[in-house]
């Protein structure tokens, strides 16, 4: 991961919805900025880039039937670059929650 980028996972499994993500971005004039709550959702629909059933947005709102999203990346490869590091801190936080198991004698694994 960056450095200049801070990812903090919420693991929620409330449905389809699997976690939310704090993203934030070092900027050269204002500091750490933090855009909240990014929704990590389990889909129907292989994430290609991710190689997951997993799609990840911005918080969006609901305004008059339309979703809206509330942050935009208007670079492509940028938004990508964004959501690989937000699909990744989301593994880890997984993998932090799983016991790891040690077999009490010499086999292998």
């Amino acid at each position: 991961m960056e450095e200049n980028i801070k990812i903090h996972i919420k693991i929620k499994n409330m449905g389809t919805l699997l976690a939310n993500a704090d993203v934030s971005i070092l900027s050269k004039g204002f500091g750490w900025i933090t855009i909240k709550d990014f929704i990590i959702w389990e889909s129907n629909i292989l994430n290609t880039r991710l190689n997951a059933n997993i799609n990840i947005q911005p918080l969006a709102a609901n305004v008059h039937g339309k979703f809206i999203l509330k942050v935009f990346i208007d670079n492509l490869a940028d938004w990508e670059k964004m959501e690989k590091e937000i699909y990744d801190a989301y593994l880890k936080k997984l993998l932090e929650g799983v016991p790891i198991e040690i077999p009490d004698d010499d086999t292998p694994f």
